[in-house]
């Protein structure tokens, strides 16, 4: 068993953890506490950006996102949302439904905050894949797709009333629950 997972299944006292997904940035195990289904996210070395999700997370107190219930620099403990993201509804061609989703979760996080919590990055800085491509395409002489996505981002962010705090989410349709977000980057 992973040394990281011993000691958050002893220090927060979880139980029976069951591998759930692995990411560039995290592993996640679904896991006990207090007999609930929880989830635990332990981060990797390429996960210090999703350190401010639990900013994000702790600040909805479940309104509109999944409760996350402790956490610290290494790891997150989490509501388990049970049931489909929404990709599942995309590939089975119900592209409106899994709009719909994503537009009630979006109002519900409204709902819950007008300012941004301190201690998240800007938006810009998870914009930097694109703006330093199209700046590498610019300096070749090309004009590309991703020159012309880098102007309507700047765009974007250059009024940021019009650019939600919390643009970056995984939403989850959850079975038993409401959809909820569940994972989170997110930035003002």
């Amino acid at each position: 068993m992973n040394e990281n997972l011993t000691h958050y299944l002893e220090a927060w006292n979880l139980s029976d953890a069951q591998p759930l997904a692995t990411t560039v940035t995290s592993h996640l195990y679904t896991v006990t506490a207090e007999g609930e289904r929880v989830v635990l996210k332990l981060l990797t070395e390429r996960g210090e950006e999703e350190k401010v999700g639990a900013i994000a997370l702790d600040y909805w107190q479940g309104q509109g996102a999944v409760r996350l219930l402790r956490y610290d620099n290494h790891a997150h403990l989490m509501e388990y949302a049970d049931g489909d993201n929404l990709v599942g509804l995309v590939k089975r061609g119900e592209d409106e439904q899994a709009t719909a989703i994503i537009a009630d979760v979006l109002n519900e996080l409204h709902a819950a905050s007008t300012e941004a919590p301190p201690g998240l990055y800007p938006l810009k800085r998870w914009f930097r894949g694109l703006f330093n491509r199209a700046e590498a395409d610019r300096q070749k002489g090309d004009e590309t797709i991703f020159m012309r996505g880098a102007a309507l981002a700047e765009t974007l962010l250059a009024d940021p009333r019009d650019v939600p705090w919390f643009s970056t989410v995984n939403v989850t349709t959850a079975a038993s629950a409401a959809p909820a977000v569940t994972d989170t980057t997110s930035a003002w």
